[in-house]
């Protein structure tokens, strides 16, 4: 077996992983860094839909100024700085990040194997998808109301497929947006042609080979295509196995360090704190995983860079309807106060006494970084007056602390 010996490993390449390979490069040795990654492309998850609408092929992954080798890495030996390869060929390192990534959380339902059921994660399986569009017009079913089930919904639509979307719980975009502003989205889908079904259950696929229907806890749905939105989970299966703490997703310290002190995590696999549960959790986000790629490569080259409690961020566009939620809007037992905004939008902030928690926007994103950063960095505010401009209380309590910092944020001007 062939052995190659490296001083900077990296598996998985992602947003945290060419982050990483990025910051590696720059400040060591780019011919001392390898990066593991098995897929040939690379595309956010979330802009599969996009692409395939489209017709655009994702561009091939990058190797982030570092050598990279398209392989699957089936074990790691801590003990000994090794992985083994799926090709037999093994890899020692001086220090190891995983940026693994998450799998899709699919449910395990009768039928799930059938042809016409898949997800959207990979671009290779996504593929699939266009195979059937390409035959013509598909009555299909979109399993989740999530971002990626509403972005996927609209898609097919667009293509001129039927489309119906099943969500378990009670409204689409479950905990990202109040019950009122779901009601809108949800309003605004059926208005371009998709039948919506929130509260109900997926129980199975039916077909003979092929996918003929979905069953739901409320009927029977004819299709002959089912896409499967319904999340993800950490792909912690190689740490976990090597005997590394291992939770949600892979445990780490402020410095994005594993247990081992060796091996660090970013991305969807790491468990990180979160700054407004007060407790880690992982992150299925874009940005989030390249700025914890960025910060655990640093560590790993000896430059300390302590990883900010984070909070989510969510951005989409429903068929000409703004969405953003940030944090945490639909928390139980907090305040929520509705504002409106200048560009005809509204906004939903939720408090736990003085501290921001989340907010939800719709119908506009003006303000969606600001209030970001003010849940993110708990910064007492006051609490807006119900149906105050948005923008004005924004004013109120962002300038002053830029101002106080030194700092000016350009656009921005206090309103008396």
């Amino acid at each position: 077996m062939v052995m190659m010996a490296i001083v900077w490993v990296i598996v998985g390449g992602g947003a945290a992983g060419r982050a990483a390979a990025r910051v590696l490069a720059a400040y060591c040795h780019p011919e001392e860094v390898l990066l593991l990654d098995r897929e040939a492309t690379v595309c956010p998850r979330l802009h599969i839909p996009q692409y395939l609408e489209e017709g655009k092929y994702p561009r091939p992954a990058p190797d982030g100024g570092v050598r990279r080798v398209r392989a699957e890495v089936v074990s790691l030996e801590p003990s000994a700085r090794r992985l083994v390869l799926s090709d037999g060929r093994k890899v020692s390192y001086g220090r190891l990040l995983l940026a693994t990534g998450a799998v899709p959380a699919l449910p395990p339902l009768p039928g799930a194997r059938l042809r016409g059921v898949i997800s959207l994660w990979e671009w290779e399986e996504a593929r699939r998808l266009a195979v059937f569009l390409r035959r013509g017009a598909v009555r299909a079913v979109v399993v989740g109301a999530g971002p990626l089930g509403v972005r996927a919904a609209l898609m097919l639509t667009r293509m001129g497929c039927q489309v119906a979307v099943v969500e378990a719980l009670p409204q689409v975009l479950p905990g990202l947006v109040s019950e009122d502003m779901a009601a809108v989205v949800r309003d605004r889908l059926r208005a371009v042609g998709v039948e919506v079904h929130c509260a109900e259950e997926v129980q199975g696929f039916e077909g003979d080979g092929r996918l003929r229907a979905v069953r739901t806890s409320r009927r029977r749905m004819p299709c002959q295509l089912a896409v499967l939105a319904t999340g993800t989970r950490p792909d912690a299966m190689l740490a976990a196995e090597a005997g590394l703490e291992v939770r949600q997703g892979v445990v780490v310290n402020e410095h994005l360090r594993s247990s081992d002190p060796n091996v660090w995590a970013a991305g969807d696999v790491a468990e990180v704190p979160d700054a407004v549960l007060g407790r880690p959790r992982c992150y299925a986000l874009w940005s989030a995983a390249a700025e914890q790629g960025r910060i655990a490569a640093l560590n790993m080259a000896g430059i300390p860079r302590r990883y900010p409690p984070a909070v989510p961020f969510n951005s989409l566009d429903v068929a000409g309807l703004r969405v953003v939620s940030v944090g945490y809007p639909c928390l139980v037992g907090i305040d929520r106060v509705h504002l409106r905004s200048r560009s005809g939008g509204v906004a939903l902030l939720s408090f736990r006494e003085q501290t921001l928690v989340g907010a939800a926007l719709l119908g506009t994103v003006d303000g969606g970084g600001t209030l970001y950063h003010l849940i993110r960095y708990r910064r007492l505010v006051p609490l807006p007056r119900a149906g105050q401009d948005l923008q004005r209380w924004l004013a109120g309590v962002w300038v002053p602390w830029l101002r106080r910092a030194g700092l000016r944020e350009p656009g921005w001007t206090a309103v008396s």
